[in-house]
Protein backbone atom coordinates (compact mmCIF):
# COMPACT_ATOMS: atom_id res chain seq x y z
CA UNK A 1 0.00 0.00 0.00
CA UNK A 2 1.34 3.44 -0.87
CA UNK A 3 1.09 6.47 1.36
CA UNK A 4 -1.34 9.21 0.33
CA UNK A 5 0.04 12.62 -0.67
CA UNK A 6 0.72 15.11 2.13
CA UNK A 7 -2.24 17.21 3.27
CA UNK A 8 -2.82 20.18 5.56
CA UNK A 9 -5.88 18.38 6.98
CA UNK A 10 -4.70 18.40 10.60
CA UNK A 11 -4.04 22.14 10.67
CA UNK A 12 -7.44 22.80 9.02
CA UNK A 13 -9.18 20.49 11.52
CA UNK A 14 -7.45 22.24 14.43
CA UNK A 15 -8.32 25.70 13.11
CA UNK A 16 -11.95 24.89 12.18
CA UNK A 17 -12.64 23.62 15.71
CA UNK A 18 -10.34 25.92 17.72
CA UNK A 19 -8.62 22.85 19.15
CA UNK A 20 -5.47 24.89 19.73
CA UNK A 21 -7.38 26.66 22.53
CA UNK A 22 -7.72 23.27 24.22
CA UNK A 23 -4.01 22.51 23.87
CA UNK A 24 -4.37 20.08 20.96
CA UNK A 25 -1.24 17.93 20.55
CA UNK A 26 -2.29 14.93 18.44
CA UNK A 27 -5.15 12.71 17.35
CA UNK A 28 -5.51 9.42 19.22
CA UNK A 29 -6.66 6.24 17.47
CA UNK A 30 -7.59 2.86 18.90
CA UNK A 31 -7.11 -0.20 16.70
CA UNK A 32 -10.71 -0.43 15.53
CA UNK A 33 -10.70 3.20 14.34
CA UNK A 34 -8.17 2.59 11.61
CA UNK A 35 -8.76 1.84 7.94
CA UNK A 36 -8.88 -1.88 7.27
CA UNK A 37 -9.42 -2.89 10.91
CA UNK A 38 -11.80 -5.76 11.66
CA UNK A 39 -12.11 -4.84 15.36
CA UNK A 40 -14.89 -2.76 16.96
CA UNK A 41 -13.87 0.04 19.32
CA UNK A 42 -17.41 0.92 20.44
CA UNK A 43 -20.17 -1.00 22.23
CA UNK A 44 -19.69 -4.71 22.80
CA UNK A 45 -16.13 -5.83 21.97
CA UNK A 46 -15.84 -8.00 18.91
CA UNK A 47 -15.22 -8.08 15.20
CA UNK A 48 -16.79 -6.03 12.43
CA UNK A 49 -18.55 -8.04 9.73
CA UNK A 50 -16.34 -6.28 7.14
CA UNK A 51 -13.03 -4.42 7.28
CA UNK A 52 -13.38 -0.73 8.20
CA UNK A 53 -13.47 1.44 5.08
CA UNK A 54 -12.75 4.73 6.81
CA UNK A 55 -10.94 6.42 9.66
CA UNK A 56 -12.79 7.34 12.86
CA UNK A 57 -11.92 10.70 14.43
CA UNK A 58 -13.03 10.69 18.05
CA UNK A 59 -10.20 11.41 20.51
CA UNK A 60 -7.26 13.76 20.86
CA UNK A 61 -4.53 14.34 23.41
CA UNK A 62 -3.66 17.77 24.78
CA UNK A 63 -0.17 19.12 25.43
CA UNK A 64 -0.90 18.34 29.13
CA UNK A 65 -1.42 14.65 28.13
CA UNK A 66 -5.18 14.74 28.77
CA UNK A 67 -7.41 12.57 26.58
CA UNK A 68 -10.34 14.54 25.14
CA UNK A 69 -13.26 13.44 23.00
CA UNK A 70 -14.44 15.17 19.85
CA UNK A 71 -18.22 15.61 19.97
CA UNK A 72 -21.02 15.90 17.42
CA UNK A 73 -20.33 19.59 16.81
CA UNK A 74 -16.94 18.94 15.21
CA UNK A 75 -16.34 20.42 11.78
CA UNK A 76 -14.39 17.97 9.62
CA UNK A 77 -12.68 19.57 6.60
CA UNK A 78 -12.01 17.66 3.41
CA UNK A 79 -8.67 15.88 3.28
CA UNK A 80 -7.87 17.42 -0.13
CA UNK A 81 -9.37 20.05 -2.41
CA UNK A 82 -11.78 18.44 -4.84
CA UNK A 83 -15.44 17.97 -5.62
CA UNK A 84 -18.18 16.07 -3.79
CA UNK A 85 -19.30 13.00 -5.73
CA UNK A 86 -21.76 11.45 -3.28
CA UNK A 87 -23.29 12.06 0.16
CA UNK A 88 -25.15 9.45 2.20
CA UNK A 89 -26.22 8.67 5.75
CA UNK A 90 -24.31 5.95 7.55
CA UNK A 91 -24.57 4.38 10.98
CA UNK A 92 -23.17 7.52 12.62
CA UNK A 93 -23.67 10.99 11.12
CA UNK A 94 -22.92 10.77 7.44
CA UNK A 95 -20.45 9.99 4.74
CA UNK A 96 -19.13 12.21 1.98
CA UNK A 97 -17.31 10.72 -0.99
CA UNK A 98 -15.19 13.20 -2.91
CA UNK A 99 -12.79 13.20 -5.84
CA UNK A 100 -9.39 14.83 -5.28
CA UNK A 101 -8.38 17.54 -7.76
Amino acid sequence: MTCPPASDFLSRLTCANQLDRQGFARLVFFEGMLFGSRKKWWGTPGERPFAHEGLDLCFFETSAHELRRLDGTINVPALYDGRVEHMTDDNLDGLVKSQKN
